[in-house]
């Protein structure tokens, strides 16, 4: 059966990762002595420039995926939060032909889910529903994406839970220092480019038309499709429905990296102190990292996972947690994104222990740079690695999915395939090169807690309380 080659071919990612659509079309294996292949990713482009990704599956549902070219990283310090404002809205308000509760109760109706989000590249409308449903779920997506209702009382609605959730953030001490890094390396802008109540409030309606028109065009978004029936009947619906996009072109957000690092190098001698009247100190540091198009990405990944999110193995968890019992919560995070990317590190302790555990995490994220990762950790992360891959794999949307974040990524039809032997291919050598590139214009430091934490950390470098 056909599901049971599918689980079989997922099962080969472990070793192998994904196969291009080319190979899959061939029916050609992975590698010599490999038995089973990936169900064919199909792809084509509709004539207003809307890039498709098919997969035939044998469900009696389909699911389609709109991934828009406008998030996070699109905004500005004066607009930042109009993605999620624009998700949320378009989430109660539906389309014109789909209004508020009418679109709620059709997708009800017919069995049907319906998600709407902004993350940080990218804006996703996603919908599931029986095969019979199928034209609606296409008429309800195109609708959504060619006339978004932009009602003055929706948009009011959803700020209102944008601020709500604004407020909420104020209690998680982590997020306030991740964000604080952000807006410090980047100015406000991009990645860092952090909601505030008053910037949510200062977005007009005519600023989310804006948006609609200049980013929800046909060549600035790509789709993706499963379903049982063929692809000949996925172009039909698709062209129907969706022929009325206007074409539009491909839209980016701009990075100047030379900028930001000069800005890292002058604010690296600080630690930015944030006054929370809480039991614990959140620390957390952070950098500037490569994109996903940059030679060092692999060496740099394989390092953080050492560093901080192997879990129980890796380095931070070993010498401030097993070995010191400093912190429940500990670890580091590496996302590197089509322009762009962010290194951060983070513990949180008991306030009295703040500068000891501030002292360890700078000393273990500076021997990355100096001294070379051992046989065995390079071993252990390689098998992690390998082992967590085929999960992305598990469902034909997650398949689909991968195949649309490479053709906004501008990434080669082979990545997925290649993904595991580059990863094997890292060094100690190289993990100690790109660690100083990563780490040579200094570290963005930021602490969440008590005031009177300010004068232990002193030592460590320029206090600056954030009022």
């Amino acid at each position: 059966m056909r599901k049971t080659a599918i689980i079989a071919a997922i099962t080969a990612l472990t070793i192998l990762g994904a196969m291009p659509p080319s190979a899959a079309e061939n029916s050609s294996p992975l590698t010599p002595g490999l038995d089973f292949i990936l169900p064919d990713v199909a792809t084509f482009k509709t004539q207003n420039k809307l890039t498709v990704y098919y997969i035939k599956d044998e469900l009696p549902m389909i699911t389609v995926t709109a991934a828009v070219g406008f998030g996070k990283l699109y905004e500005k310090k004066h607009n930042a939060g109009i993605s999620s404002l624009l998700a949320k809205t378009l989430s109660l308000s539906g389309s014109k032909k789909y209004p508020g509760g009418k679109l709620h109760e059709k997708i009800e109706f017919i069995g049907g889910r319906i998600g709407i989000t902004s993350l940080w590249e990218q804006t996703y409308i996603s919908l599931t529903v029986l095969e019979r449903h199928a034209e609606t779920a296409m008429d309800i997506l195109g609708s959504i994406l060619t006339e978004p209702n932009l009602d003055t009382r929706y948009i009011e609605n959803a700020r209102a839970l944008i601020i709500e959730g604004i407020k909420r953030k104020m209690d998680q001490p982590q997020l306030m220092a991740f964000d604080k890094i952000r807006e410090i390396i980047f100015n406000g802008d991009g990645y860092g480019a952090t909601e505030t109540i008053d910037t949510v409030k200062s977005i007009s309606p005519r600023d989310l038309e804006n948006v609609v028109s200049g980013y929800f065009t046909a060549a600035n978004t790509a789709l993706g499709i499963s379903a049982p029936f063929g692809i000949e009947t996925a172009k039909s619906l698709i062209t129907s429905r969706l022929g009325a996009m206007q074409q539009g072109s491909l839209q980016a957000y701009s990075v100047n990296s030379t900028i930001l690092r000069k800005r890292i190098r002058e604010q690296g001698n600080n630690i930015y102190l944030l006054p929370k009247d809480v039991p614990q100190a959140t620390i957390a540091m952070g950098t500037l990292a490569p994109s996903l198009h940059d030679e060092g990405f692999f060496p740099l990944m394989v390092m953080n996972y050492i560093l901080g999110e192997g879990s129980f193995n890796s380095r931070l968890m070993q010498e401030i947690r097993v070995k010191r019992g400093l912190s429940y919560s500990t670890g580091s995070v590496m996302r590197s994104r089509k322009e762009t990317g962010l290194f951060l590190a983070y513990a949180q302790t008991k306030t009295e222990l703040a500068d000891t555990t501030f002292s360890i995490m700078v000393d273990n994220i500076r021997k990355m740079e100096k001294e070379p990762v051992t046989a065995e950790e390079l071993s252990w992360t390689n098998e992690s690695l390998k082992n967590s891959y085929v999960f992305e794999f598990n469902t034909t949307g997650n398949m689909l999915g991968k195949f649309m974040y490479l053709h906004y990524n501008g990434l080669e039809k082979n990545s997925l395939n290649t993904y595991l032997e580059k990863i094997s291919r890292v060094t100690p050598e190289s993990i100690i090169s790109y660690s100083n590139v990563l780490l040579k214009d200094g570290l963005i430091k930021v602490v969440v807690g008590k005031k009177e934490m300010a004068e232990k950390l002193r030592q460590f470098g320029n206090v600056v309380i954030l009022e």
